[in-house]
């Protein structure tokens, strides 16, 4: 059985500096592609399609976005995992710990 995180869609946000966004072929994303669509359409990614090749980003919003196929988009942020901790707690805004999902993974660094 093929570990679903090797076939991971890792993007970050719009504004993320030099990150680029993940690149792949239109054939690849084939399965996942209507649903792919919505997502832009409601505004979470944006796709970009020169012939063949895709360009996917974060929109507006951080998170992860579970496909039919399984397999999973994960935006990124521009802002580095401790600072936007710092910042959501400041806020008052920290997700419950409850609600995550267990194998998204927490990391300490922009990575």
């Amino acid at each position: 059985m093929t570990d679903r995180r090797l076939n991971d869609i890792v993007c970050f946000e719009i504004g993320s500096g030099d990150m680029q966004p993940w690149i792949g072929s239109r054939h690849e994303l084939e399965n996942d592609w209507k649903a792919l669509q919505n997502q832009a359409r409601r505004g979470v990614i944006q796709i970009d399609v020169c012939d063949d090749q895709v360009a996917l980003r974060g929109a507006t919003r951080v998170g992860l976005v579970l496909l039919p196929s399984g397999r999973r988009v994960i935006v990124r942020s521009k802002i580095s995992g401790v600072a936007l901790l710092d910042w959501l707690v400041f806020l008052g805004d920290f997700p419950r710990l409850t609600s995550w999902i267990n194998d998204a993974g927490i990391a300490t660094s922009g990575a």
